[in-house]
């Protein structure tokens, strides 16, 4: 009885963890991956034209990030912020910059029609807990550029 309690223990360990620390570890690290990125662009923003959504296209590719890879926008569009990667669980997709030199023929569309603007943190049910491991992520990332 002892040795099925524990197989049992460790099953549901192991689909707590698939199913939940594993996504959610995953979200946050494209979150910091993407936030690092964009403090760059941040820095260096007078040498970029305009910014590109770079989708890893596979088969685990969710149809909004292929919809979306290839997209141009300027930083000056309010659905560049809004469609800033991480858009889900299981998200890859992130900005490729665009310099002047390379924007010939470039052209800035923008979000398709009928793509929708969500934020990733939807897909959280505890919405006070993910903003918590944020903040202390963002706070370890800060530290470590600051030393």
């Amino acid at each position: 009885a002892e040795n099925d309690a524990k197989v049992m223990l460790e099953q549901e360990y192991d689909s707590f963890w698939d199913k939940a620390i594993v996504p959610t570890v995953g979200l946050l690290v494209s979150k910091m991956f993407n936030k690092g990125r964009q403090l760059t662009f941040d820095k260096y923003q007078e040498y970029i034209f305009a910014f590109r959504y770079t989708a890893v296209l596979d088969s685990r590719t969710t149809a909004y990030c292929r919809e979306l890879d290839g997209k141009v926008f300027q930083a000056t569009d309010p659905n560049y912020a809004l469609l800033t990667p991480p858009n889900h669980f299981g998200c890859r997709s992130f900005w490729t910059e665009i310099l002047p030199n390379e924007a010939s023929g470039v052209q800035v569309e923008g979000k398709p029609i009928g793509i929708p603007v969500y934020s990733s943190v939807d897909t959280f049910k505890d919405l006070a807990e993910q903003e918590k491991i944020e903040k202390e992520l963002i706070s370890l990332v800060e530290n470590e550029q600051n030393n």
